[in-house]
């Protein structure tokens, strides 16, 4: 489906450009940069069961009170991610009052969760268990870099060109994932179990993504060749990042009686997670008539 996607938006691109350089009188083109802060999180990222333990055995059945289990909570604006948007962008104008927008540009994407959280219970550890006051916390940061490629229609809704709104596709690739996880309970201030770990693995995550785009802006001629601009823009995935798992979840036995779980999900989160991000960015364009 994404290779659809990128063709037929690939196809649009070039169409329209023929067809409006057959046009008599020329519209114009601005070619631009733009650099801004990236706020990224993931959609759907709860897993359905929060552990993430590949063929791993359980000192308990009672596989929410192990120390590989975390009830962590998320939310949208609580755990987003900060990194860079950063691009070159080409506007093709149709019309006055209307122009075609594509460009190649860098962006981050992801989630960043710090989760937090004490009770009172009992948590089964291999070959012991502990009650008391539980203090847990469960810190995880994907940082998925992507080359993006969009293709927007913008429309600008002033007589001036001032302001404008604009919509459309993109499709981004995979440029590397950085995982950072980090998880730890202490039950009555003594530390039970610790867990720390570093990937750079691009294998876990699709090469491609692709969804839509929606914002607006601000555009202003500095002179006859130069345009300041101020943007933002949502870019909603529409496809799933996990590229290994499908949130399989099994507990077994093994011939000795022990309880083996298999889980499998996107480093804890749900493989059905998809990304969102927001972007901010100041660009400057030059007019090519």
């Amino acid at each position: 489906m994404n290779l659809k996607i990128i063709i037929l938006a690939i196809h649009l691109f070039v169409s329209i450009g023929y067809l409006s350089a057959q046009e008599k009188s020329q519209k114009g083109m601005v070619i631009g940069l733009s650099l801004g802060p990236s706020l990224a999180n993931l959609m759907n990222s709860k897993a359905p069961n929060k552990i993430f333990a590949f063929n791993s055995l359980l000192p308990s059945p009672d596989v929410e009170n192990v120390a590989e289990y975390t009830d962590y909570e998320v939310g949208l604006l609580k755990d987003l991610l900060l990194g860079i948007a950063a691009g070159v962008t080409i506007e093709y104008f149709i019309k006055k009052d209307l122009s075609l927008l594509s460009g190649l540009s860098y962006e981050s994407k992801g989630i960043n969760l710090n989760y937090s959280n004490s009770r009172q219970g009992t948590v089964h550890f291999t070959g012991s268990s502990s009650s008391g006051e539980i203090n847990e916390t469960f810190k995880k940061k994907i940082r998925n870099s992507y080359l993006i490629f969009p293709i927007l229609i913008r429309t600008y809704i002033l007589k001036h060109r001032a302001l404008y709104l604009e919509g459309g596709l993109y499709s981004g690739y995979l440029l590397s994932s950085k995982v950072t996880l980090s998880d730890s309970k202490i039950v009555d201030e003594a530390p039970r179990a610790f867990f720390f770990s570093k990937f750079d693995n691009n294998s876990f995550t699709h090469n491609l993504d692709y969804g839509f785009s929606l914002g607006g802006g601000f555009a202003k001629d500095i002179n006859q060749k130069v345009i300041f601009s101020i943007s933002t823009r949502v870019n909603i995935g529409l496809r799933k990042v996990d590229a290994k798992f499908d949130n399989q979840f099994e507990i077994g036995s093994t011939p000795l009686g022990s309880q083996l779980v298999t889980s499998t999900n996107y480093f804890g989160f749900n493989s059905d997670a998809r990304n969102i991000n927001f972007t901010f960015s100041i660009g400057a364009g030059y007019k090519i008539n």
